[in-house]
C-alpha cells in the first residue's frame, strides 16, 4: 500500500505538521459527509491537487454557489479520508471559498470528468522555497533569507494519504500557483526560484504523483502591485521549469487584472467573479490534457 516510485513511504507518518508559516485552520468535519473512496475508482474520475500559496488556496471572497454534485475533498488532515466537497475545503489555512470548485464543476459539466476530487497542499503566505525539500534563499519583503522548506513534506504526505485512501491509480493533475511573496520587495532571484520550483517538481516525481499519465501545470503568478521588473523575474522562473511533457505551461493568472476580479483591499486575492475567470483560464488546458494526454 505504501510503495511509491520505489520508495517505502512507511518511514513517514500520515500527520500534518505545524509550519513556521502557520497552521491549517480548517479541519473540522462538522456538516461534512464522509464517503467510501472505493466508489471513486470508476472511469473519468479526475484528482486535482492545488499547490502554492493563498491564491491557490481557499481565499476566494465568497463560497461557490453552484452544484457540488460529484465533487469531493480528500483531507490530508484526516489521513486521506474523503468527503463530499464543502467550503471551506479541508486542510486549508484560509477559511473562504476555492476556485477549484468552479473548475471541478466545469470539468464535469463539459463531460471531461465524471467526478472530481480536490486535495489541497497549498499554504498561504509561503515562498516557493518553503515547498522545496531543503528550502533555499528567498527575497521578498516579509522574511527574506534562508528558509527551511518545512512545507515540502506535504507533497509526500499527499502521496501517502492518497495511497491510504486507495486512490493512487487516478489520473492526477497538479496545479502550481505561487509567486506573490517571491516577487515582493527585494525579490527572490530568478535562479533561486527556478531551483526551488525544480525541487518541488522533483519531489512530486519522487513520491510518484508526477509520472506518466499525470501532469503538473505551472501557472504564471505574481503580485500585480509589484514592479514589472520584480514580477518578470518570477514569471521567467516559472516558465523555465516547463518541459512540455510532465510539466506544462499553465494559465497566466496575472492577466486577471480587472477591478472586479480581485479584492479591492489588496488586489491579490480573488472575488467570486475572479475565481470563475481563474477556473476558466485553467479549464481548457486541463481538458486538453484529459482528452489528449
Amino acid at each position: 500500500m505504501f510503495g511509491s516510485n520505489g520508495i517505502d513511504q512507511r518511514v513517514t507518518d500520515l500527520y500534518v505538521r505545524p509550519s513556521v508559516r502557520g497552521v491549517d485552520a480548517v479541519n473540522s468535519m462538522a456538516g461534512r459527509t464522509q464517503i467510501d473512496p472505493s466508489t471513486l475508482m470508476g472511469a473519468g474520475v479526475i484528482h486535482l491537487i492545488f499547490d502554492g500559496q493563498s491564491t491557490n488556496n481557499s481565499s476566494v471572497q465568497t463560497n461557490f454557489t453552484g452544484s457540488t454534485t460529484n465533487i469531493y475533498n480528500l483531507s490530508l488532515a484526516h489521513k486521506g479520508r474523503v468527503f463530499t466537497a464543502l467550503e471551506p475545503l479541508l486542510n486549508t489555512d484560509i477559511q473562504q471559498g476555492h476556485h477549484g470548485m468552479y473548475l471541478a464543476r466545469g470539468l464535469i459539466d463539459d463531460g471531461y470528468a465524471s467526478k472530481v476530487i480536490i486535495t489541497i497542499t497549498a499554504f498561504g503566505g509561503s515562498y516557493c522555497a518553503d515547498h522545496a525539500p531543503g528550502g533555499g534563499i528567498v527575497g521578498g519583503a516579509v522574511s527574506p533569507g534562508q528558509v527551511s522548506g518545512d512545507l515540502a513534506y506535504r507533497i509526500g504526505l499527499a502521496a501517502r494519504c492518497i495511497q491510504n485512501a486507495g486512490l493512487s491509480g487516478l489520473k492526477t493533475i497538479i496545479d502550481w500557483q505561487q509567486g506573490e511573496w517571491d516577487s515582493d520587495g527585494t525579490t527572490t532571484t530568478q535562479a533561486a526560484y527556478t531551483l526551488a520550483l525544480n525541487g518541488v517538481i522533483a519531489e512530486y516525481k519522487r513520491v510518484g504523483l508526477l509520472k506518466a499519465g499525470n501532469v503538473m501545470f505551472v501557472n504564471k503568478c505574481t503580485r500585480l502591485s509589484n514592479s514589472t521588473a520584480s514580477r518578470d523575474i518570477i514569471r521567467a522562473a516559472q516558465a523555465a521549469v516547463v518541459d512540455g511533457n510532465l510539466v506544462r505551461a499553465g494559465a497566466d493568472i496575472d492577466t486577471l487584472n480587472d477591478p472586479t476580479d480581485r479584492y479591492a483591499a489588496d488586489f491579490t486575492h480573488f472575488t467570486a467573479t475572479g475565481a470563475a475567470k481563474q477556473a476558466g483560464l485553467k479549464k481548457p488546458l486541463m481538458e486538453n490534457f484529459i482528452l489528449n494526454g
